[in-house]
């Protein structure tokens, strides 16, 4: 007679083909755990001798039984950080697209060359730049940009953000910065309120700080302090004063000029 295996767990080692793994994962509700529903024939599943119904105890050394199915399919959730590529150009430049457009304000990776000094930094297709060499660019037009990049001659660190981590930092109304890469990073907006913020700080507007709203444009704008209103006498206005306001209030409502020629796409390459 035969003498039995013992029992004792399997350790299978998996290299993905063309087709994946070659397994069906699942769960079961009222059961615990997550167990192999279904191996393919000839699979890198089946060539690693893993078994329909086995129990999955551990995924690359790390035990796994209290997980829930998607944090096992997908893994633990990563922190959203930017990202700081230093880039040395190369004998064919950086090797990436910088582009805008006037869909969504900023300027964004459109493109990233196979093996290139950009791809070797990490810099990705869809990131949107955040600085250039430690200066914050958001505010700038994209022609502002590409000189900044061009500063240095041989050298540019990046700092972006893909678009999760994106959206992510726009929900907490902050503004990434380096620290935020390898330091401590924002809290969540608590109470459904909190002031814009811009690199970790509180900003306020009043009257004077908003543009266009000085002596100067006030002037400008065809409207006028009234002396005898502000002393809480109501005046009829000529009709010389009537028909003036009327103008103003006309110019004022004026739909600003399209400018057709930057209604365009505008990239660049490196």
């Amino acid at each position: 007679m035969a003498t039995p295996e013992p029992l004792r767990p399997r350790l299978c080692r998996l290299v993905r083909g063309e087709q994946g793994y070659g397994f069906h994962l699942h769960g079961e509700k009222g059961r615990r755990g997550q167990f192999i529903r279904r191996v393919e024939p000839g699979s890198p599943a089946e060539a690693a001798e893993l078994r329909a119904g086995d129990r999955l105890v551990e995924v690359n050394g790390v035990n796994v039984e209290g997980e829930t199915h998607h944090q096992e399919v997908n893994g633990p959730p990563r922190e959203l950080r930017p990202r700081l590529c230093h880039l040395r150009k190369g004998p064919q430049g950086y090797g990436f697209n910088l582009h805008s457009d006037k869909s969504r304000p900023g300027q964004y990776i459109r493109s990233v060359d196979v093996g290139s000094p950009a791809a070797h930094s990490g810099l990705r297709a869809q990131d949107r730049l955040i600085e250039v060499n430690g200066q914050n660019v958001e505010g700038l037009r994209h022609a502002e940009v590409v000189a900044s990049i061009k500063a240095r001659e041989d050298e540019a660190r990046l700092l972006v953000v893909d678009p999760e981590t994106d959206e992510h930092f726009k929900r907490l109304r902050v503004t990434p910065t380096e620290e935020h890469v390898d330091g401590p990073l924002p809290s969540p907006v608590t109470n459904g309120t909190s002031p814009a913020q811009l690199n970790g700080g509180s900003v306020s507007l009043s009257r004077s700080d908003l543009p266009g709203l000085d002596e100067d444009s006030e002037g400008r704008s065809g409207w006028k302090h009234d002396p005898f209103q502000e002393g809480g006498l109501q005046l009829s206005p000529t009709a010389a004063e009537a028909k003036e306001k009327a103008k103003a209030t006309r110019i004022n409502k004026r739909a600003p000029q399209m400018d057709w020629n930057q209604k365009r796409e505008i990239f660049s390459n490196f």
